[in-house]
């Protein structure tokens, strides 16, 4: 989405066929959001304007407070690797 952005600026979207293809990759709340997610818009188009849309942005930001724990278990395990590699210079 971020590349959206940075690419089209304000006529950014969210293709919703990316979002159908995570659904049955999550469980929970999760699966819940996404769900909610593709339930934002109802018309014939394959995508979600992202700028200034606020319902989708309530939603991702749920969204990216349930990823916490991943995200930060990622970052962790990242870190333990950079270290490793940097440590074979010293």
């Amino acid at each position: 989405m971020a590349e959206q952005v940075l690419k089209h600026h304000k006529s950014a979207k969210l293709n919703k066929e990316n979002i159908i293809k995570l659904i049955p990759k999550t469980t929970g709340k999760q699966e819940e959001v996404l769900k909610r997610i593709l339930g934002l818009d109802n018309d014939e188009d394959d995508s979600l304007s992202t700028m200034f849309n606020y319902s989708l942005n309530k939603e991702l930001e749920e969204l990216a407070t349930l990823l916490i724990p991943s995200i930060i278990y990622a970052n962790a395990s990242i870190e333990v690797q950079v270290k490793q590699v940097f440590e074979l210079f010293i």
